[in-house]
């Protein structure tokens, strides 16, 4: 064993073994030969057919992302045809980056990406064909923090593939942080991310991410340091290592594996270059097992067979295992669990296919975070995010569709035990609001951000809707509803009745005080005085089952024709003066501004979908569904679905941009969800031992072929001409509840009830006469009438102007990089000083947040320095570190945030600080001017009016303002926006931590509370107290 650094070759047990195992014999030179090297290019150990392999997703020239996760914490990010392009792309574990990329060389010769001639993207696995002849394949094995690669050569000679680990930020004293032993190339990055092997981190400890990387490779291996053909090219983002280098005939098998030991990383390594097959074959029949559960078959529409598959394979890919079982809200920055957004998933994540052991984990694993603490005003709350880290209870709606999710799941799955186990939860939930959040009219009251419209900027919610939201009332009224019904479903007759009269008085309440008679439509929230806000949103749309079937009709008639457009649901009508046409502009708005106030959301069209199928209008739900297909099959990320759509398209353009993370749970949950629940339209209610039918097929959906788990067995339905055949495979009878339309009947329908035998058939046929059951004509159907008339119903259509008024930016001057990085050697100096290191504490003894992007030392400002000339002030401000997280590599830096304040010595002025500061100067220093510095630069009045602003754009990662390797910022501001005289002026400069509240753009000062949590500063002894760490004055 050594860990020299040098030119070592290797050749290991575990690299003979590997050779052995994974050695493919060569075949004979011919057309077969080919053909034999190109299927083992793929592994096929097993011999059933897979789903999962006939759902290849190809893509030729312009790149497209792709993602795998590990079922665990772990997930990679990259793209087809390049290399890693943003900091959200690599490979995280926990919340945490571990790498950026890899580059591959083959004798010396770089496997360029771009170069490729096709990339396949399967449900497990990516695989690269490049045009000399070599296949790359890739994969992220099932819990065992590692990817794993195979190069396939196109001959049977041998070849060297050399690997470089890439990272976007430097590793300190890179050459004692490399160790190679035993055939594997070992970098120890504990130290540097604040760990070390004597500490508790580990798996099990919460926030913790591993700190040592492996790399070990099949044949012989051999570390290559000083290879200078390696090197990375200028201007290349990314450090990168020395090389790993494999030999080997017809193929190397490569894992690169994580660990928090050294030899935790190491045993992985070798365990993955063994079992490469084995691992992904394991990864393969599980998500085949999915389809063998549940599927559905579209012989004339295979582009929606093939995106309903890749849903279901993407949503399944978000439900994790990081604290306990539950469902990432959205690749790449909500690799965590939030409580709407989980809860809102679940049906379609698991219920609508039956998948009851994942839904039960879920539900379970979740309750164990509802505050419980009696004196606190979230008692009984569902938490809203639970992060390794942290968990919060700032929302309103988290806690509703919980106990909504858990209903549902006892009524599809019979399984009254856990209703029983988690009832004391649904008990508390009740309890919670009804003391801290309920008014006299009993509706649920709320703050301006604790609904789903939850953006928040420096100057507060970006939507703002306390304090009663009308989505908020009927989650209100369903969890009421669903709690009686549990209560009733255990005997507690007493909570029956009270929950049940609750939600009749709130039912009758919502029906007096949010229908807008005028309008034809609901109020989207009561203001705190009571006046109801007018503001067009689609959140109305969840509150149809409260409504009479005409108030219901007139509600989806506004929904849809203004603020549905045949691409999404927008959520601000766009002839608001609020409207925000684009999710990101960067020289008018911060893209928070517009995430609630315009931007698509596609989720929102689950809920449309329902109120347009059940008014018979299935052919422009049909269109919406479309739409999401082709986002799914051909842009945006491989298989998935964003969060976002800008609300119209940019001017040239005939589709509107995705936006957001890259892959959504709500969005994937929701087009699985109207799939099964709207257009084949079965419900399984367990508890009753019967199967609601209510399908609404489109003409172009016709014949289609699904099966779902129902009672211990699998039930299929199929569907050809004006027939339904139904096959049960069930372990009992069960009742099918039918509700059946006909082109021929008009705007009637009819219903009826069937016995389905277990392991029976049944047969439902629409005649013009009627249904018949089995071939008999059945005479006694209950004859329902869609009252309501939407036949003219037709989606908004996008505005062809573009003069909104969010487009027209501030009524201040906004800056450009080159007047915000003026230089000026010959400036003259006003300030010059220094400051102590390590006083970052603030008033009290402040502590960081506690995750570990805030790095010691970056709130902590040593060294200022200011010039001027006769046209600008220059600033430089020195820190003991900064940080750049890659979120936007436009600013330079992150999390750091400044004031500095200028007294020029006029009368007046002010001595309190805005953005969040609670700093107050002392007597002696009144500032005229103040300039905060963050995602940004903005310079205000006393009076705290911005007077001018710099937005740095994409393009200023060119020269940004800050430079996290020099921890310096440096920075021109002109003086005609500052005042005249400059030498007279004195200055002020307070540091804290910076907050954008997860968007973008200038942001404030982050709070700081007694406890610190992981993006809340702590140690602060009074609430009063300032949120500033340091503080440099004269």
């Amino acid at each position: 064993m050594t860990d020299d650094i040098g030119d070592i070759s290797m050749v290991s047990p575990l690299h003979l073994l590997a050779a052995a195992a994974l050695f493919i014999p060569p075949a004979a030179p011919n057309d077969s030969a080919e053909s034999s090297r190109r299927m083992n290019a793929l592994p096929h150990s097993h011999s059933a057919f897979s789903i999962v392999d006939s759902m290849a997703i190809t893509v030729r020239g312009v790149p497209r992302g792709f993602s795998f996760t590990d079922k665990d914490s772990g997930w990679f990010y990259g793209e087809t045809n390049s290399e890693a392009r943003n900091a959200w792309h690599g490979w995280f574990i926990n919340g945490r980056k571990v790498l950026s990329d890899y580059r591959l060389h083959v004798d010396g010769s770089p496997l360029k990406r771009d170069s490729s001639t096709v990339v396949r993207v399967f449900p497990h696995m990516l695989e690269r064909r490049y045009s000399n002849g070599i296949i790359e394949e890739f994969f992220l094995p099932d819990r065992c923090d590692e990817f794993l690669l195979r190069i396939v050569f196109p001959d049977e000679a041998p070849h060297e593939v050399a690997i470089q680990p890439l990272f976007d930020s430097q590793i300190p004293d890179l050459r004692s942080r490399i160790h190679f032993a035993d055939g594997i190339l070992f970098v120890d990055r504990a130290s540097q991310i604040g760990m070390n092997e004597s500490s508790s981190s580990g798996p099990g400890a919460r926030g913790s991410s591993p700190g040592w990387i492996a790399l070990g490779a099949s044949g012989i291996a051999r570390f290559a340091p000083n290879d200078s053909g390696l090197s990375m090219p200028p201007g290349n983002p990314y450090q990168a290592l020395p090389p790993l280098v494999g030999k080997g005939t017809g193929h190397i098998e490569i894992a690169v594996a994580a660990g928090w030991t050294k030899e935790e990383s190491a045993s992985r390594v070798r365990e993955g270059v063994v079992s490469f097959h084995s691992l992904l074959d394991a990864k393969r029949s599980r998500l085949d097992d999915l389809f063998a559960r549940s599927d559905a078959s579209f012989p004339y529409r295979p582009e929606l067979e093939r995106a309903l598959r890749w849903a279901r394979v993407s949503i399944d890919a978000l439900i994790m295992n990081q604290r306990g079982i539950g469902i990432f809200a959205g690749l790449p920055w909500f690799d965590n669990y939030w409580g709407r957004d989980t809860f809102i998933s679940l049906p379609g994540a698991t219920l609508v296919t039956g998948d009851f052991s994942t839904a039960r984990a879920v539900l379970r694993d979740y309750a164990r975070f509802q505050e419980r603490d009696s004196a606190s005003s979230n008692y009984g709350r569902i938490p809203n995010q639970v992060t390794p880290l942290s968990i919060s209870y700032n929302t309103a709606d988290a806690t509703p569709w919980f106990v909504i999710s858990l209903a549902e799941y006892v009524r599809r799955s019979g399984d009254t035990a856990l209703a029983r186990d988690l009832y004391a939860v649904v008990v508390r939930a009740m309890k919670g609001t009804l003391r801290h959040h309920s008014d006299p009219s009993g509706f649920l009251t709320h703050g301006n951000a604790e609904t789903w419209m939850d953006a928040v900027g420096p100057d507060g919610p970006w939507s703002p809707r306390g304090n009663r939201a009308v989505d908020i009332q009927w989650l209100w009224y369903e969890q009421m509803s669903s709690s009686a019904a549990i209560a009733r479903l255990l005997g507690d007759s007493a909570h029956d009745a009270a929950w049940t009269e609750l939600a009749g008085k709130l039912r009758s309440n919502f029906l007096r005080h949010f229908v807008d008679t005028k309008a034809g439509g609901l109020y989207d929230h009561l203001k705190p005085d009571g006046t109801p806000s007018r503001d067009l949103r689609p959140n109305q749309m969840f509150a149809l089952p409260l409504l009479r079937e005409d108030i219901a009709a007139g509600v989806t008639r506004t929904v849809v024709g203004k603020l549905t457009y045949p691409y999404g649901v927008a959520s601000l009508w766009q002839g608001d003066p609020n409207f925000h046409p684009y999710h990101h502009e960067e020289q008018a708005y911060v893209p928070d501004a517009a995430y609630h106030n315009g931007t698509v959301w596609l989720w929102l069209a689950g809920t449309v979908i329902d109120g347009l199928v059940t008014f018979g209008r299935e052919d422009l739900a049909a269109q919406l569904i479309e739409w999401m297909v082709h986002d799914i099959c051909d842009r945006g990320a491989v298989g998935t679905l964003s969060e976002l759509l800008d609300a119209l398209p940019r001017p040239g353009r005939s589709e509107t941009a995705l936006s957001g993370t890259f892959s959504q749970a709500w969005s994937l949950a929701e087009f699985i969800r109207v799939m099964y629940e709207d257009f084949f339209g079965v419900h399984p209610d367990l508890l009753h031992r019967r199967i609601d039918f209510a399908p609404h097929l489109t003409e172009a959906m016709e014949d289609v072929t699904f099966t779902m788990p129902v009672a211990g067995g699998t039930i299929t339905f199929t569907k050809h001409g004006n027939s339904w055949f139904i096959t049960s495979g069930a372990r009992e009878r069960l009742d099918v509840h039918f509700s059946l339309r006909s082109a021929a009947w008009g705007q009637l329908q009819l219903d009826g009830i069937a016995p389905l035998p277990a392991g029976g058939k049944l047969v439902l046929e629409t005649r013009r006469s009627g249904v018949s059951v089995n071939g008999k004509l059945i005479r006694s159907l209950q004859k329902r009438r869609i009252a309501a008339d939407l036949s003219n119903l037709t989606f908004a259509v996008p505005a062809s102007s573009r003069d909104f008024p969010s487009l027209r930016g501030p009524s201040y001057p906004i800056l450009s990089l080159d007047d915000v990085k003026k230089v000026d050697p010959s400036a003259r100096v006003l300030w010059d000083a220094s400051d102590p290191a390590r006083d970052d504490t603030g008033s009290s003894g402040y502590r960081y947040p506690l995750n570990p992007v805030f790095q010691p030392g970056i709130l902590d400002v040593t060294h200022c320095r200011i010039a001027s000339d006769s046209s600008n002030l220059y600033v430089e401000l020195q820190f003991r570190d900064l940080v750049n997280p890659g979120w936007h590599p436009e600013y330079g830096f992150q999390l750091t945030y400044v004031a500095l304040a200028v007294d020029r010595g006029d009368q007046d002025g002010s001595r309190r600080v805005g953005m969040n500061a609670q700093y107050e100067f002392p007597l002696g220093f009144k500032f005229q001017r103040i300039l905060y510095v963050g995602g940004g630069i903005r310079m205000d009045d006393a009076a705290g009016n911005a007077i001018a602003e710099y937005w740095p754009k994409a393009g200023d990662v060119r020269d940004p303002i800050g430079n996290a390797v020099e921890k310096s910022l440096t920075f021109s501001v002109p003086l005609k926006y500052i005042g005249e005289s400059p030498t007279r002026w004195k200055f002020a400069v307070l540091v804290g931590a910076q907050d954008d509240h997860g968007g973008a753009g200038l942001g404030e000062f982050r709070t700081v509370s007694d406890t610190p949590t992981e993006w809340t500063g702590g140690g602060k002894k009074n609430p009063s107290l300032p949120n500033v760490y340091d503080v440099l004055t004269e």
